[in-house]
């Protein structure tokens, strides 16, 4: 869990730090159970799936009051992203931001990696919303 007494910068420079050493080049599929056992525990995230009902990336909408929040935040994303060599598809609009995770290697589906990233990103989010970017 992050500690919410620390900095954001602390956050990206040393607990992320530790989850890219941990997950570089380790993508596993996720099963289906896995992923709806997760949506359904997780505050927002969705499942996207194809025709054939298979489950192809994470999406959540993140919601700020000003456009310069949505956009800061992006950032923050951002260098979450290359701590952990694994980037999402990243919308910004006037008051929300829209990630989409998954994994192009796998045949665009969701990894260990995705579900990981799902959970940092809502602890990033908490944290920055709390400290109002």
């Amino acid at each position: 869990m992050i500690n919410a007494n620390i900095s954001t910068g602390d956050i990206l420079e040393n607990d992320l730090l530790q989850v890219y050493i941990n997950s570089t080049n380790k993508y596993q599929a996720a099963d289906n159970n896995t992923i709806m056992d997760y949506i359904i525990k997780s505050d927002g995230w969705e499942a996207i799936n194809d025709t054939r009902d298979k489950a192809l990336s994470l999406s959540k909408i993140f919601s700020f009051d000003s456009f310069s929040k949505s956009v800061k935040f992006s950032f923050l994303v951002s260098d979450l992203a290359q701590i952990m060599n694994h980037h999402p598809v990243i919308y910004i609009e006037w008051n929300q931001v829209t990630i989409d995770l998954y994994t192009w290697a796998l045949d665009n589906s969701i990894s260990n990696l995705d579900l990981r990233s799902a959970i940092l990103l809502d602890q990033l989010y908490n944290l920055v919303v709390k400290d109002d970017l």
